[in-house]
């Protein structure tokens, strides 16, 4: 790959909007929500630009910026998840 190609991907890439954007589409194309909370997008956006998710002495990712392990398993197991929200709250 191109240097240049290269430079513009990890621009979008660590773009500061990049983890939430991330974090919503991901959490409704899991159909957990369709319009999640603004907390519960922050922690799966943390767990992606972090690469670690932790949860009751149990860690999820390798430690990287954008591991989806760790964010899928922010999703799925963040305790925002199993609280039941209506939409426009």
């Amino acid at each position: 790959m191109a240097p240049s190609t290269e430079a513009v991907l990890d621009n979008y890439l660590f773009h500061p909007n990049t983890a939430p954007f991330v974090a919503r589409l991901l959490i409704q194309r899991l159909n957990v929500a369709s319009n999640p909370a603004p907390n519960y997008v922050k922690a799966v956006a943390n767990a992606f630009r972090s690469g670690s998710y932790s949860i009751e002495g149990t860690n999820f990712g390798s430690g990287n910026y954008g591991d989806l392990s760790s964010t899928i398993a922010a999703i799925l197991l963040c305790p925002e998840a199993a609280s039941p929200t209506v939409d426009g709250e």
